[in-house]
């Protein structure tokens, strides 16, 4: 196990991470090879309670995840976020919490270039993912959707999502959509030009 000082970054993990449980603890311990005393030591001497982490989301936070959620990994999210948070003298997030937030404010909806997660599909779809995934099954679906398997994810381009919808609103109608995004979807055009 570590004696040595903390270092910023294993500070900025602890921030990110740590959330007053055991296994936020055992985890964390793991990660930096330090004890589960020495964690809570650590987060104690941070401020980094379970209540002071239920403080309202800041207008610069929201700003932040206007800006980058949906187009950037939520990692990436979470160290801007944690960074803004300790230039202010806030406490920081959890990924737990930013991620809560992000749905909150519908912007996990967002396209990713042209590509929706099925996560952000059954989100904004508003139904159970299993929906989604069941057209991952139907051979003539998955003609129209074409997924793509992404680096973490599978995603459907939105110029296809626009296909299936048209071909089988049906679909569509099982669900309980964001009508917003509905539209934005039906009226897709892509910016670029392609060869179908």
């Amino acid at each position: 196990m570590k004696t040595t000082r903390w270092s910023q970054q294993d500070q900025d993990l602890l921030i990110a991470e740590y959330d007053g449980t055991k296994p936020s603890s055992e985890l964390l311990s793991k990660k930096l090879g330090r004890s589960e005393g020495a964690i809570r030591r650590k987060a104690a001497e941070m401020n980094l309670t379970r209540c002071l982490r239920l403080r309202r989301w800041e207008p610069e936070e929201i700003q932040l995840l206007e800006e980058h959620a949906g187009s950037e990994p939520i990692s990436t999210i979470l160290g801007r976020l944690n960074s803004l948070c300790r230039s202010k003298g806030w406490n920081g997030r959890t990924r737990d919490s930013l991620q809560k937030q992000i749905n909150y404010l519908g912007y996990s909806r967002r396209v990713e270039g042209d590509y929706y997660s099925l996560t952000q599909l059954s989100e904004a779809l508003k139904c159970n993912k299993h929906v989604v995934y069941r057209w991952l099954e139907i051979p003539e679906f998955v003609k129209l959707l074409k997924p793509h398997k992404g680096e973490h994810s599978t995603l459907i381009h939105c110029k296809n999502l626009k296909k299936f919808f048209t071909v089988y609103p049906g679909e569509l109608a099982r669900t309980r959509p964001d009508l917003v995004w509905v539209v934005s979807v039906l009226t897709y055009t892509s910016q670029y030009k392609t060869d179908d």
